[in-house]
């Protein structure tokens, strides 16, 4: 008896001190959790913290609170995921290419890392947001996702949320607040609905919707109001969104005064009206159109500088009405125009030889220096030094292209910094290849945009290598394909992963064979996903797949 007693305290000893080993409520084991078509995925501390040849389908069990990056990358096999109430965090490419079809966020979700549901072949074709997301980076990159559901009780739609997601369905609740910027970009929907709870859109939301044909705000929205399909605030003051499959005509509206970044971004129009009203338009406004025609009869000539207007379009007054009328007159006043200006021409080609420091240039025969040009040529640096940033943002462009090399090369990165692009389109490229690596770096994102692909081709390895990722960023393909390749030797994982998807596809192969190996792997999942095939090899040899 007195064996038996103590056996069985024994065994209720063992029970107790076993308790405190297993799994808190709420938690999940840590382990290996099968997937039904084969290999599993483990968690650690109720994260999801990787997989091993995991197909079929996974079921995340309930406790786990986040799914750590990269956790199914790669996971070809994997069809279906069931992602539970209660994690909060899906880290980046957590589900890059696998080939779910489709996907519920749970409402618990707040973070959505970068390319998180990027899959495989643009598998994923469904999307169910349940909840308000705060954060998010391209989370479906330029996946196949052509239908969204945003639930209702959700009040913000993220930035950059479905950037490049051919979507041709979505639905929205009428509890949203607000969207993102470029949250919408690139879809494939052909209208969009804005609901009457929105009181925020950011810039660029919807720019390179090539379907959309316009836009409808429902009734009851203080903030917005759409007008002929084309959205603006509800003052009718300011342009958001001209819809991207919109009238290849248009005549901005009288009394509009702003129209904002992105606005007409990658759009059709090839003829559009500006009132004199408009007193602002945001960066990227006509950025990617067919614009031919611009008809502004304002007096602000700094309006369009940050627009980017199409090359070789130019704003100008034309009233077909009145025109004829005036033109013939006007026409024969030039024929005795020449006798009378051949007097003063000389006066006007010695006063701009003259110095302003009142260094005596004056000497200069007038046939040396007819034009204004003459000036800029003699400008030295020590007169440029003297020169305030307003005062070089007013020279013509005849001038910026005139002056010497060495004054170029000392300008102050303020001055240049006050250029308008014009001024910088009118460099010649031994003007930009004079320039320090630290005059290329303080240069404006808008800049080096506006740099024409000879200019960029005369870049030396050292300008290149002091690009910032904000510069690149905006680099078109052209200019991309001009960069000389002893420049791609100099380029870091942040400037070559902020090449966007059609900057990247201009690269040659020979570029991307100089590509540093540890910065090969840098480029972004949407660009390198929008590479051609020899791209993509050059890529892998590059970063030693073949050694």
């Amino acid at each position: 008896m007195r064996k038996l007693l103590v056996g069985g305290m024994a065994s209720l000893l063992a029970a107790a001190l076993i308790v405190p080993l297993s799994a808190p409520a709420g938690a999940v084991a840590d382990g290996d959790i099968a997937c039904t078509g084969g290999g599993n995925f483990t968690v650690t501390s109720n994260v999801v913290t990787g997989s091993s040849d995991c197909e079929g389908s996974a079921t995340i069990p309930d406790g786990v609170t986040a799914i750590a990056s990269s956790a199914f990358e790669d996971r070809t096999g994997l069809t279906s995921v069931t992602i539970p109430e209660g994690v909060i965090e899906i880290g980046d490419r957590a589900f890059l290419f696998t080939s779910v079809a489709s996907v519920t966020v749970p409402s618990s979700v707040t973070t959505l890392g970068q390319f998180a549901f990027a899959t495989y072949e643009k598998s994923l074709t469904s999307v169910t947001i349940k909840g308000d997301i705060t954060s998010s980076e391209n989370v479906f990159g330029t996946n196949g996702v052509v239908s969204a559901t945003v639930l209702e009780g959700v009040k913000s739609i993220p930035e950059r949320l479905f950037f490049g997601s051919p979507l041709t369905t979505l639905s929205l609740p009428s509890t949203l607040t607000s969207i993102g910027k470029i949250a919408l970009t690139g879809t494939q929907l052909t209208s969009i609905t804005i609901p009457a709870s929105v009181s925020s859109i950011g810039d660029g939301a919807f720019y390179g919707g090539t379907r959309l044909t316009g836009f409808v705000v429902e009734a009851g929205n203080s903030n917005f109001e759409a007008i002929d399909g084309v959205l603006f605030n509800a003052a009718g003051t300011t342009l958001v969104s001209y819809p991207g499959a919109g009238s290849t005509t248009y005549s901005v509206p009288d009394g509009v005064t702003t129209i904002t970044a992105s606005a007409f971004e990658s759009v059709p129009v090839t003829s559009l009206s500006i009132p004199s009203s408009v007193t602002s338009i945001g960066m990227f406004a006509f950025n990617n159109t067919a614009l031919t025609t611009l008809n502004y009869c304002g007096s602000d000539t700094n309006l369009f500088d940050n627009s980017s207007l199409p090359s070789g379009v130019t704003p100008t007054c034309g009233d077909p009405g009145p025109a004829p009328g005036p033109t013939p007159e006007p026409a024969p006043a030039p024929a005795p125009a020449p006798a009378p200006a051949q007097a003063p021409a000389t006066v006007p080609s010695v006063e701009t030889v003259v110095d302003p420091t009142g260094e005596p240039t004056i000497e200069l025969a007038p046939e040396v220096a007819p034009e204004a040009e003459s000036g800029a040529v003699l400008m030295s640096p020590a007169l440029m030094k003297e020169m305030t940033a307003r005062e070089v943002a007013a020279l013509p462009t005849s001038e910026i292209k005139a002056l010497p090399v060495r004054t170029v090369s000392s300008m102050s990165s303020r001055q240049l910094r006050s250029l308008r692009p014009v001024q910088v389109r009118s460099l010649r490229p031994v003007q930009v290849k004079s320039l320090r690596p630290v005059q290329v770096k303080s240069l404006r994102p808008v800049q080096v945009r506006s740099l024409r692909p000879k200019q960029v081709k005369s870049l030396r390895s050292a300008q290149v290598a002091s690009l910032r990722p904000k510069q690149v960023k905006l680099l078109r393909p052209k200019q991309v394909a001009a960069l000389p390749v002893s420049g791609m030797r100099e380029l870091d994982r942040s400037m070559f992963g902020a090449m966007t998807p059609r900057a990247a596809r201009a690269l040659s192969v020979k570029q991307i064979e100089a590509i540093p190996r540890n910065v090969v792997w840098g480029i972004a999942q949407p660009a390198y996903a929008g590479m051609t095939w020899l791209q993509q090899r050059a890529m892998k040899q590059a970063a030693g797949w073949f050694d």
